[in-house]
């Protein structure tokens, strides 16, 4: 499994395999083509200090998982980690989450944030496996059902 860092260029050339991906999994985001474009438009090529980052799991040139950052200053979002059901519970997902903590600390980043469906025990074992710890909820945030968000974070510099 090969993690890299995908800039514009190469995003554009994945969007559509980022999209079915996430399609394929019920916990992934679906957002729609519009909202791709802007997040890959977004995307920080020059390891500034505020901007997005994608990083892409390929197996064999296949995309098997992807991570997306938001940033700014000395934080950042984890906004979405997915990894196909195919290569689940085989590290892609640590593999993912430690390359991009790694780069959000070289841009600067101190804490990572995310927020996961209270619902998705799976995840939230997995963050917390990497250090990340509970530091609130958000009441109702989620819908289809509607579902607390569990508030996470995590500093860089462990």
């Amino acid at each position: 499994m090969k993690i890299q860092r995908l800039g514009r260029a190469e995003a554009s050339g994945e969007a559509g395999a980022l999209m079915e991906l996430a399609t394929g999994l019920a916990g992934a985001p679906q957002w729609g083509r519009a909202v791709w474009d802007g997040m890959i438009a977004g995307l920080d090529e020059r390891g500034g200090r505020a901007g997005r980052m994608l990083f892409g799991a390929f197996d064999g040139g296949r995309l098997a998982g992807f991570a997306v950052c938001a940033h700014a200053a000395d934080e950042a979002e984890i906004e979405s980690i997915a990894v196909s059901e195919s290569v689940q519970r085989q590290g892609v997902g640590r593999a993912l989450l430690e390359v991009a903590m790694d780069e959000l600390r070289r841009a600067g980043v101190g804490v990572a944030h995310l927020e996961v469906r209270a619902g998705n025990t799976k995840a939230i074992h997995f963050y917390v496996a990497l250090g990340f710890v509970e530091q609130g909820r958000r009441a109702g945030y989620y819908r289809g059902p509607v579902e607390d968000a569990v508030l996470m974070n995590r500093g860089l510099n462990q």
